[in-house]
């Protein structure tokens, strides 16, 4: 259970309140388990993209839209239609959000077009697969190049995470990484929770064999320097490890001396990570001039 990183699932059922369900989940294995994980799921759409609500339910959890109309879907779909099958099949991605995932390292977005185009693979033609505004069918596929501009944007600002195509680039590539939580939240993005949840088990792992260490105290019964010292560098190897990998800006460890081990027996440190940034928007200014300033 504890080496499971990311879950991937496939709900045709999917509501509010399995994303619910799926946090209170993830929340228990992350604080009773040791084990925190992140959690794509993809399900039917029972409403148009339209009126979908906006995603808060859960920082674990991250939700699909979309699917390759090339690959496996638009193949089901070619066959059933040559055999007089008048019925659409949702095929989803979540197996190429769950490898995107995977390659990437976890302070990467899955939406960088550098490394993660997925039109690599079968992924030429995204596109979206549920209900839709003047369409006599209960759900049909749509090319995303059918879907309009407005509505895009406001799925991306919804939270959700779909398949698209960039101007000028014959590229697939997801919008963002979107967990189902507000923007402006510590872990709305999959990077933020993967980078520290790969700290907090790192850091874990150096700690855990000290469970029910003596601890030296000085005369007044603080930590003494030394105590405080040793268990800095367990922390400080794990995340020194992390900023030398490029996962994060920098960190701090820090451990209270005053704190009452005599006493309550627990020793507490403080963990503060910088994460690394990540270019959602490249804005440039560019105009003509008379001259350039020397």
């Amino acid at each position: 259970k504890r080496s499971i990183r990311q879950i991937g699932i496939y709900d045709p059922t999917f509501s509010d309140t399995s994303m619910t369900n799926l946090g209170s989940k993830a929340t228990d294995l992350e604080e009773n388990e040791s084990a925190p994980v992140s959690i794509l799921i993809q399900g039917k759409q029972n409403m148009s993209l339209e009126v979908l609500p906006t995603l808060t339910g859960s920082k674990y959890v991250s939700v699909l839209l979309g699917e390759s109309m090339s690959g496996l879907a638009g193949k089901m779909r070619a066959r059933e239609k040559s055999e007089g099958v008048d019925k659409d099949v949702l095929i989803g991605l979540v197996g190429t959000a769950l490898g995107a995932v995977s390659k990437a390292a976890v302070h990467e977005n899955i939406g960088w077009v550098q490394k993660f185009n997925l039109a690599s693979g079968e992924f030429n033609t995204p596109g979206f697969y549920g209900k839709f505004e003047n369409s006599d069918k209960e759900s049909t596929a749509k090319n995303f190049s059918e879907i309009p501009t407005g509505i895009i944007e406001q799925l991306h600002e919804k939270r959700y995470i779909f398949p698209l195509k960039h101007t000028g680039d014959a590229g697939t590539y997801f919008n963002d990484s979107h967990t189902a939580t507000k923007f402006t939240d510590s872990f709305a993005y999959i990077e933020n929770n993967r980078t520290i949840d790969k700290a907090i088990r790192g850091v874990r792992a150096s700690l855990l064999p000290q469970i029910n260490r003596p601890l030296a105290v000085d005369k007044d019964g603080k930590l003494s320097a030394d105590t405080i010292k040793f268990f800095e560098n367990l922390a400080n190897r794990t995340l020194d490890r992390m900023l030398n990998a490029g996962e994060l800006s920098d960190f701090a460890v820090g451990i209270d001396p005053n704190q009452q081990v005599l006493s309550d027996s627990k020793l507490s440190m403080v963990l503060r990570l910088i994460p690394r940034g990540v270019a959602r928007q490249i804005e440039v200014k560019i105009g003509f001039t008379t001259k350039l300033e020397a």
